[in-house]
């Protein structure tokens, strides 16, 4: 009897072919490391404007707590992006270039990259939970229902 192999659409995180090996690093790069160090510095250009800002204030209390505020937020949404990724991000390193043999179950492994592709639905999210102007617009239940 013979044994046909199918084709998987998946990374193979354990081959030890160099190709394979500088797949996976593009994808690490591109996925985190690149999109990690274009919102760090976007997000530290924001903050060194909002600081200018809040030092031309002169002490105006209102445009002090709006920009405490958008802080937090920042700091919210780069969190978010670190804790969604990061875990993901350390496991395919770790099986490519390290320990060959899988450290977590497939179920955790699976829940790991769904936890990181649901990266992009977590900044609308933030926004509209930490942004008063949207939270205030809306009413749950609606109402007009």
């Amino acid at each position: 009897m013979e044994v046909y192999s199918l084709p998987a659409c998946s990374i193979n995180w354990e081959s030890t072919v160099w190709t394979d090996r500088l797949y996976v690093a593009v994808v690490f790069s591109l996925g985190l490391v690149l999109p990690l160090s274009v919102i760090l510095h976007s997000y530290i250009r924001i903050f060194q404007i909002i600081r200018q800002l809040t030092l031309r204030s002169n002490g105006d209390e209102r445009m002090l707590q709006q920009h405490i505020k958008l802080i937090r937020m920042i700091f919210v949404m780069v969190l978010t992006f670190c804790i969604t990724w990061l875990p993901y991000g350390a496991e395919a390193l770790i099986i490519t270039f390290g320990q060959k043999e899988a450290l977590l179950s497939p179920d955790i492994a699976v829940t790991l990259m769904l936890l990181a592709k649901a990266c992009v639905c977590c900044n609308p999210v933030v926004y509209a939970y930490m942004n008063s102007e949207v939270v205030s617009s809306t009413s749950f239940p609606p109402e007009n229902l």
